[in-house]
């Protein structure tokens, strides 16, 4: 696994790709004109709170979000980035059960596994996941 070190960077929040097989869990945002990236496809992540470590954060989010709990141990790939948004994207590779236990919280019109190649592959997804998502695959 290779996790860049968090040392003394300064991040706004962190984006979360589950996979589960081939497939990433994905949250279909909220079509509204008010916020960014309005009715599209996005994995789970936000902004961060407080002193929250990257972890801390994407964990925070995943539970917030999906109800999840997750553990460090299914990080397989972290990378900051300084470019905007400015924060971190994470990947775990989760379980049956943690698919099975999803629930949406109080954000998105509503979650599903779709086929990785699928998401990468369409227009509605948001530009900077997609970008960073091509990343992991490609390192």
């Amino acid at each position: 696994m290779r996790k860049n070190s968090v040392s003394d960077f300064e991040f706004t929040g962190v984006k979360l790709a589950l996979i589960y097989r081939d497939k990433i869990v994905v949250i279909r945002r909220d079509n509204n004109p008010n916020i960014p990236y309005p009715d599209m496809y996005d994995v789970t992540g936000g902004t961060r709170e407080g002193n929250e470590t990257p972890m801390e954060c994407a964990f925070r989010e995943a539970r917030e979000e999906l109800n999840l709990s997750l553990t460090s141990e299914l990080v397989i790939w972290m990378k900051n980035y300084s470019d905007h948004p400015q924060g971190y994207f994470m990947v775990c590779n989760i379980e049956r059960y943690h698919v099975d236990s999803m629930r949406l919280g109080n954000e998105g019109q509503y979650i599903s596994l779709m086929d990785l190649n699928n998401f990468l592959k369409s227009e509605n997804v948001v530009p900077f996941v997609k970008a960073r998502l091509n990343d992991y695959i490609t390192s």
